[in-house]
């Protein structure tokens, strides 16, 4: 039974030879009260998400909400002028898409840069002062995915423009998609199913290399704009399939009323459940959860907004017309550009010490008024400046474009850091960890030969053994991973709690390197065996100080040791380093340069797994445990700075630059347990290789 047409339902008659004089009546695109809640709820997820409410741990979600409605709508606008005047106004779409945008986005980015500047330690300042300038510039998920930034990460500084990114993908959409949906359009003229065939082969080819990404480097997977655009294109898809049967004169189905009443309602309830606790994705997904939660709520935003466009008055879904959620999606786009920036400064001040509840509740508040006055004063004037004239259409285009360099280059010149500080930014910058990781080779092609096996701390390590293996004659090679303890044993992530493949990417490439490769002495070196979660060929999950989960450590040590003993003369194992409570680049940075070394302190279960090295050191003359901690912290007291050598990158990862001021000391301290780096091994000392005993 059809309903009666209310003035938010979209006309899908279509006269079969209009004037040519009048616009087609499905051209007009009306407004529908359903998307306003819509963006309502997605914002609400952003920002609960963000604020830390625990039952939403995949409220990134909202995000995903918000891609296929600005695909569903941009295409909504581009197929209805390609469609009813075989053009495209190009410059016209991008002048209305930067009037929507640029004005709040650029108030709220020269505001935050002001009140970042005042708040933040100094060397956070400067480690975010490039996400400004591509905030500005629309790149801005470019720039986090190439510094590798960790969107889920909990104890880093974040940049406050850091949900810039999406907006960057947004706009990149804005301006390619019209070119590319302008040829698909005309290509497909009038004929929705070669123009959905042409549309759903690009979001195909998307979704597949998001998958792919997702499993090798996942934080590039989140930001990048090829891994999200089957997301817009998945809008866009929507958009084609609710305008043919206005463009075709048909009406609608029978049964797309009941078949909608239960699909929206159940939609919504996807969108929600994907976000929340009970979704069980991590379990079922590992690696890939993120990407699962983003799958649903993508496929559920994108039937919801059929059924809403199609059908606004639906019984289960009535709600998201409401005035009250009308109101906040139209302030959505405030309250996502303000919510960020006050969680990140207010933290800073130390506004949002209080329990996640009240933290939240400021955040809301605080957001939504700040919103309120941005869409007063800002967004509502700017959007009733007149754009019928190209004139006015090219001048407004060339002022906010103009606003965004000023912006830009404003934020850049604002943020710059003084020398003292800008001389450990550059140092940080030419750090060498990242080159570590993986295999590598360096050193002369003969002498003696060296492996070294770890994770991240393995990894500052690796540019200090290159440079004594190039000083003194010999081969080095190295596979680190980080997160990767050395044992054999199936461990987690600290983050999803997905299974982490340090068996494929760690332990199976250094035994095939050590076999093919008969290295003089190993080294082994990890912090992570004190504390990785381990997951039990049972299924069970155990963690540090567990008794079961250090026998597993213990056993999974002594696995590896055993098959690096067929092919290693020698094995040492370093003990784990030294760390601080706090990092002391803050300090170092600090205007005041108080004393900043701080005491030197372990983690985890230190003590056990020094125990059960000293255990293997004396019941194998090939095995030596070695402890570097009177090297890295004399007297139990880290050095912040050495001259003026940063010492630490954070709480545990030492420079580089430290590290290889450092490895003259850690070669004494290796030739005086024996182990001569320089020296091959006696053949007749490593005749036999057999596999030493069980020493559990």
């Amino acid at each position: 039974m059809n309903e009666p047409r209310d003035r938010s339902q979209p006309t899908l008659a279509v006269t079969s030879t209009p004037d040519r004089r009048e616009r087609p009546s499905w051209v007009a695109l009306e407004h529908n009260g359903s998307l306003d809640g819509l963006r309502a709820i997605a914002v609400g997820l952003v920002v609960f998400f963000h604020a830390g409410v625990p039952f939403l741990p995949a409220g990134f979600v909202g995000v995903d909400v918000f891609f296929v409605l600005s695909g569903f709508l941009i295409t909504s606008l581009i197929v209805r002028e390609v469609w009813s005047t075989r053009r495209l106004d190009l410059v016209g779409f991008w002048a209305r898409r930067a009037r929507r945008l640029l004005p709040a986005a650029l108030l709220v980015l020269a505001v935050t840069a002001i009140a970042y500047a005042v708040v933040a330690p100094a060397i956070d300042v400067a480690n975010n002062r490039a996400s400004f300038p591509a905030a500005a510039l629309y790149v801005s998920n470019w720039v986090f995915a190439d510094q590798a930034v960790d969107y889920f990460a909990t104890g880093a500084a974040k940049s406050p423009v850091l949900h810039y990114w999406s907006l960057s993908i947004e706009e990149q959409f804005y301006l390619v998609w019209p070119l590319l949906s302008l040829a698909i359009f005309l290509l497909a003229f009038r004929r929705s199913r070669r123009a959905l065939s042409f549309v759903a082969v690009l979001a195909i080819a998307s979704f597949g290399y998001a998958i792919y990404l997702a499993g090798i480097d996942p934080d590039v997977a989140y930001f990048s704009t090829f891994t999200r655009a089957w997301q817009l294109l998945a809008g866009a898809l929507v958009a084609l399939l609710v305008l043919a049967p206005a463009i075709s004169g048909r009406a609608l189905p029978a049964w797309l009323r009941p078949a909608a009443s239960v699909a929206a309602p159940v939609a919504l309830f996807a969108i929600v459940f994907s976000a929340s606790s009970a979704f069980p994705g991590t379990e079922l997904f590992g690696q890939r959860a993120t990407l699962a939660s983003s799958t649903i709520a993508t496929i559920a935003t994108a039937v919801l907004v059929a059924a809403v466009w199609w059908l606004p008055g639906l019984a289960g879904t009535r709600w998201l017309a409401t005035t009250p959620m009308q109101w906040i999606g139209r302030l959505s786009y405030g309250i996502y550009l303000w919510h960020w920036p006050i969680i990140v400064i207010g933290g800073l001040a130390g506004y949002l010490s209080w329990h996640w509840s009240v933290n939240t509740a400021i955040v809301v508040v605080t957001s939504t008024v700040l919103a309120a006055v941005t869409y007063v004063f800002v967004e509502q004037p700017v959007r009733r400046i007149n754009l019928r004239s190209r004139k006015r259409v090219v001048s407004i285009l060339v002022v906010l474009l103009t606003a965004a360099g000023v912006v830009a280059a404003g934020t850049w010149s604002f943020l710059r850091p003084p020398a003292q500080i800008a001389a450990v930014v550059d140092q940080l910058a030419a750090d060498q960890q990242k080159e570590a990781i993986g295999e590598q080779t360096a050193g002369s092609s003969t002498g003696a030969k060296v492996l070294l096996v770890g994770d991240s701390h393995a990894g500052f390590w690796q540019p200090a053994f290159a440079e004594l293996a190039d000083e003194q004659g010999w081969q080095l090679k190295s596979v680190v991973r980080a997160a990767c303890p050395w044992a054999i044993v199936q461990t987690l992530s600290r983050r999803t709690s997905a299974p982490v493949p340090c068996a494929e990417e760690l332990t199976d490439p250094a035994l095939n390197i050590a076999r093919n490769f008969r290295p003089d002495v190993t080294i082994l070196v990890s912090r992570s065996i004190q504390f990785q979660a381990i997951a039990l060929p049972d299924g069970r999950v155990v963690e540090e100080p567990d008794e079961e989960w250090l026998q597993a450590m213990r056993d999974g040590a002594t696995e590896f040791i055993d098959q690096l003993l067929q092919y290693s003369a020698q094995v040492v194992l370093v003990e784990p380093t030294p760390e601080t409570t706090k990092p002391m680049v803050r300090c170092v940075t600090s205007q005041s340069r108080p004393d900043c070394d701080r005491r030197a302190v372990h983690v985890g279960a230190h003590e056990q797994i020094v125990e059960f090295y000293t255990a293997l050191d004396e019941s194998n003359p090939r095995i030596t445990s070695v402890s570097l901690d009177e090297v890295v912290c004399p007297d139990g007291r880290c050095p912040a700075l050495v001259g003026e050598v940063l010492t630490f990158r954070d709480k545990h990862h030492l420079t580089t630059e430290y590290a290889s001021l450092l490895i003259a000391d850690v070669d004494v301290i290796l030739r005086d347990r024996g182990i001569a780096l320089d020296e091959p091994a006696a053949r007749s000392d490593v005749s036999a290789r057999d596999v030493p005993g069980d020493r559990r």
